[in-house]
């Protein structure tokens, strides 16, 4: 089996790759394998990153924007009905209709 090499990338690499697997559309486990990408090195940035992020805008003294509101039952009519939330922190809702 083939050694990967290992890649260092600065704090701006990896909220730029986050971003980029968010604006995607596409799953996780699906953009990591087409980027190259460990899975768990991924999440764990996305994580720290979302803590970063948090401190931040809880030291500015601001409130993080809420999420925009989905209305489940016209996705789930378009969908294989079945919906995977990744919330962080390796915690996965998944809700099957």
């Amino acid at each position: 089996m083939e050694q990967r090499r290992r890649v260092r990338r600065s704090e701006s690499t990896w909220r730029e790759i986050v971003a980029r697997q968010a604006a995607s559309g596409r799953p996780v486990e699906v953009f990591c394998r087409e980027e190259g990408l460990s899975r768990s090195v991924f999440t764990r940035w996305r994580s720290r990153l979302a803590v970063s992020e948090s401190r931040a805008v809880a030291a500015r003294g601001a409130r993080p924007r809420p999420t925009p509101f989905v209305e489940v039952g016209e996705l789930l009519n378009e969908m294989a009905r079945t919906i995977r939330l990744e919330l962080g922190a390796g915690i996965v809702l998944t809700i099957s209709g």
